[in-house]
C-alpha cells in the first residue's frame, strides 16, 4: 500500500466530461463524489462548456469542465479514485479502442509539475494542449499556470491551439 502524504498538493487539474443522460448533472455528481474523499479538496471549478465530440461526428455533444483540487493522494491514488468515481456513477469501460459516448470521464491533466509515463498514467495528459474542450475551461480557472515549469502560460496554449471543434460556454 502506498503511504499517504502529510502535505497537500495543489495545482492538480482534472477534466470532466459527459455526453449521456443529464451530462451536467453527471459531472456535478462526479465532483461531489470526489469531494467525499477526505484527501481531496475542491479549489476552483470552471464553467460548464458544451463541445462537439472529439474523434467522431457520430457521438453526442459533450459537456465539459475543469476543476483544480488539492490532494494528499499520490498521482496514482488520485487516478484510482477517479476511476472508482466513474465506476460508481455507472461508467463501464469498453475494451475497444477509440472514441465512444461516456456517462462520465475524469482525466488527470496536471499534477503540479509532476511528469510520469506508465502503462496506466501519463502526466501531463498527453493531449491536453491540442483540445479546446480542455484548454478553454482550464484557461478560465488557471490562465497563468505555467506547465512544465516553462514560460508559456495556459492562455498562450489556447492562442496556439489548432483544434477547430466548437466549444460553447454555458451561462
Amino acid at each position: 500500500m502506498v503511504e499517504q502524504k502529510d502535505e497537500w498538493t495543489s495545482s492538480v487539474f482534472l477534466a470532466l466530461g459527459s455526453n449521456m443522460g443529464d451530462a451536467s448533472t453527471n459531472i456535478k455528481r462526479a465532483i461531489e463524489k470526489l469531494q467525499h474523499n477526505e484527501n481531496v479538496r475542491l479549489l476552483k471549478s470552471s464553467s460548464m462548456y458544451v463541445t462537439e465530440a472529439w474523434g467522431s461526428s457520430s457521438l453526442n455533444d459533450f459537456h465539459n469542465m475543469v476543476v483544480e483540487v488539492a490532494t494528499k493522494l499520490s498521482p496514482q491514488q488520485l487516478l484510482d479514485l477517479c476511476l472508482q468515481v466513474e465506476s460508481n456513477l455507472g461508467r463501464s469501460r469498453s475494451e475497444a479502442k477509440g472514441y465512444e459516448n461516456r456517462l462520465i470521464d475524469i482525466d488527470l491533466i496536471f499534477f503540479e509539475h509532476f511528469s510520469c509515463h506508465t502503462e496506466t498514467l501519463q502526466l501531463p495528459h498527453p493531449y491536453w494542449s491540442s483540445r479546446n474542450f480542455v484548454l478553454q475551461p482550464l484557461n478560465e480557472i488557471a490562465s497563468n499556470f505555467l506547465p512544465y515549469n516553462g514560460n508559456k502560460k495556459i492562455a498562450d496554449f489556447v492562442a496556439d491551439c489548432k483544434d477547430d471543434l466548437k466549444v460553447v460556454k454555458l451561462e
